[in-house]
């Protein structure tokens, strides 16, 4: 839990920064914090982690096993088709169901688009943190851009 020291007080505060309790991220596939609304270059999904392939100059679709598309720097936010502009999380809150992790460190994962709790392990796979789950399907994204090749 966050704290601050209260200097008038001299004592400890326990505040909260935002709650997403008292949100928008009531349903799901609902967000809230910094969006973009940039091109992407293949079919994406809500919710799938997105890396920037710089000789398209286009957003698309994050593997960790495949070094050329990593670090993850944004969520599709729609159901957007290849070619045409999609809003883009790129920090923040948001909701999707289909996420199954709570209370953990939220990794990048070989499965295409998709997030882990657990880091990945095969020869060559990429560590990324991307955020924190802070309730079931509920994550803070906040990515770390520093990647671990795993060797």
């Amino acid at each position: 839990m966050p704290y601050r020291y209260n200097t008038f007080t001299r004592k400890l505060d326990y505040y909260k920064l935002w709650d997403y309790r008292n949100s928008s991220l009531l349903t799901d596939h609902t967000y809230e914090g910094i969006t973009i609304t940039e091109p992407v270059g293949e079919d994406v999904t809500f919710g799938d982690g997105l890396y920037f392939d710089w000789p398209s100059k286009k957003y698309k679709i994050s593997d960790a096993d495949a070094s050329g598309t990593m670090p993850i720097v944004g969520i599709a936010l729609e159901d957007t088709v290849s070619g045409t502009l999609s809003k883009i999380l790129a920090y923040g809150w948001i909701r999707d169901d289909s996420y199954s992790f709570d209370n953990s460190p939220v990794y990048a994962s070989c499965t295409p688009g998709e997030f882990t709790t657990t880091t990945v392990t095969g020869i060559g796979d990429q560590i990324q943190t991307v955020g924190y789950a802070t309730a079931s399907g509920i994550m803070f994204f906040n990515p770390c851009y520093n990647l671990v090749e795993v060797t």
